[in-house]
């Protein structure tokens, strides 16, 4: 019968089946780890350094090929691209983006249009043909400017998204735009996103533009708040940094 008051065991009783402290006599090869029920990776004892799973899969992380946690950046956690992610981007935020990145390009396109394009001039007299002349120059510099600065939106928010994520716009707000993965951008999927830019460049539906405008912000309401429409059919977001 073994005594409470000895946690290691009464080693003169023959029916206590605890082990005892090491035995020092046997030498100093002995290893006290070589009894499987003493070893620190023994399947009948505890997980090596007191913590279970320890070297495998952690809860509540995402894994790596090694099988190790992945300790990435938070924007490749899934969990950020849920309903109700924590760094959704809002559209209010977006819109005064959109608005900033349009100042922007309305400047970079009164420069290069100096230098590309002829701007007109006011006619030299108050004369019929002189007045024609103008409007029918101030049309066609109108038309010509209304292709060029919706070319030059495309490939600017194109451009600063596959570079850097973030247009100048975005980037004053704290926003950017991601793949459904929260990488960057590839060049073919923020054509894509941005594609409804080059609608004022058709002929006669320079006023879809402004209703696919209206749909990208209504839909930025909706769902979990990182997707505007032009988001949906690219399968991108909005999140902030």
């Amino acid at each position: 019968m073994s005594h409470p008051q000895n946690p290691g065991g009464n080693p003169f009783d023959e029916n206590d089946s605890r082990p005892g402290p090491p035995d020092y006599n046997r030498g100093n090869n002995y290893d006290p780890y070589s009894h499987p029920e003493n070893s620190p990776y023994s399947p009948y004892g505890h997980d090596p350094f007191g913590a279970p799973g320890y070297g495998g899969n952690q809860p509540g992380y995402p894994t790596n090929n090694y099988g190790g946690p992945n300790y990435g950046t938070p924007m490749a956690n899934p969990t950020y691209m849920n309903p109700g992610a924590p760094n959704a981007a809002g559209p209010w935020r977006r819109l005064l983006a959109y608005i900033l990145d349009s100042i922007v390009v309305g400047i970079l396109g009164s420069i290069l249009a100096s230098i590309f394009f002829t701007i007109p001039t006011p006619p030299q007299a108050d004369t019929e043909a002189e007045i024609n002349r103008f409007l029918t120059d101030l049309t066609s510099f109108s038309a010509s400017m209304t292709v060029f600065s919706a070319v030059l939106f495309f490939f600017y928010a194109t451009f600063c998204q596959t570079t850097n994520f973030q247009t100048l716009g975005k980037r004053a707000v704290g926003i950017r735009a991601v793949d459904a993965d929260g990488q960057r951008l590839p060049v073919l999927k923020s054509a894509l996103r941005n594609v409804w830019l080059l609608i004022p460049a058709i002929p006669f539906l320079g006023w879809a533009s402004n209703l696919v405008g209206i749909l990208i912000f209504i839909f930025a309401f909706m769902g979990d708040k990182t997707q505007g429409l032009n988001d949906k059919w690219a399968k991108t977001r909005v999140l902030t940094r």
